[in-house]
């Protein structure tokens, strides 16, 4: 009986079992006699894990204070506690203040919507605790094409 494809190699397998060899130690042999391909795949799992160790210890692009979509109270130096939100964002990250497409980012205080960038000059620096930045993409993706510029959460202190 001739049998094509991946018909005999499951004829073999068959074959196999009915000589006494289970199928898992028929796939051990297999894998034990071609040590060249296990040798690649463990080769590429262990790039695969040192890419990843890097991208999780990169830090924010080189910034003090942390990541780059972020900044808490210690970043503002005590000379800016007079300033207003805006200002120290500007100073700080000024790349949080350009939209994508004439869009401005939205700003939201304590998770609620409040508007555009003039509500962070209605804030002073010594009102809050930190500020993060959502991506244009990512807010568009999360909250609908009205975000696409991006977003900056403010969070006051209690």
């Amino acid at each position: 009986m001739r049998v094509f494809g991946g018909q005999a190699r499951w004829q073999n397998i068959i074959e196999r079992r009915d000589e006494g060899f289970g199928y898992s130690s028929y796939l051990a042999r297999r894998t034990l006699m071609r040590p060249h391909k296990l040798h690649g795949i463990m080769v590429a799992s262990f790039a695969l894990v040192l890419g990843l160790a890097g991208c999780a210890s990169a830090g924010g692009a080189g910034q003090s204070g942390g990541s780059a979509n972020e900044l808490m109270a210690e970043d503002f130096t005590p000379d800016m506690q007079v300033l207003t939100v805006y200002q120290a964002v500007q100073r700080l990250r000024p790349a949080w203040l350009r939209g994508r497409g004439g869009q401005s980012p939205r700003v939201y205080v304590d998770g609620v919507m409040r508007g555009g960038l003039e509500e962070l000059e209605a804030l002073r620096v010594d009102q809050i605790s930190g500020a993060e930045r959502m991506s244009p993409a990512d807010a568009t993706t999360r909250y609908g094409t009205d975000h696409g510029g991006g977003v900056i959460f403010v969070l006051l202190r209690r």
